[in-house]
């Protein structure tokens, strides 16, 4: 009884982990949004009448966005297309020997 308990409370425990991994990927995908706006409408000089634009090439202005763009594409990669990264998979082939080894040494 006490064994399928804590089986419960470790998927409860996954789901948790889980729900908290989309639901960073979606806050780093509004802060990109938010920013890259404001980098961009800065950048392109609406703001101050193309004073700061005159100084950069145009293409600059597209860099940062590009970048972090590259950033949130393989964090949105690894939440929902791969679910976990090589060292997650160690990690919880890890644990699952530990509870095995404590559960064994249990029953002695």
């Amino acid at each position: 009884m006490e064994y399928i308990m804590k089986k419960e409370e470790s998927k409860y425990i996954k789901a948790k982990k889980r729900v908290k991994e989309i639901r960073d990927f979606y806050g780093h995908i509004m802060l990109y949004v938010v920013v890259c706006s404001a980098y961009i409408i800065f950048n392109l000089g609406y703001l101050d009448n193309g004073r700061i634009s005159q100084y950069f090439p145009w293409w600059t202005v597209f860099t940062m966005p590009l970048g972090w763009g590259i950033g949130v594409t393989v964090h949105g990669l690894s939440v929902f297309v791969f679910k976990g990264s090589p060292l997650k998979k160690w990690e919880e082939r890890k644990i699952k020997e530990f509870m095995d080894q404590e559960q064994r040494e249990r029953l002695k």
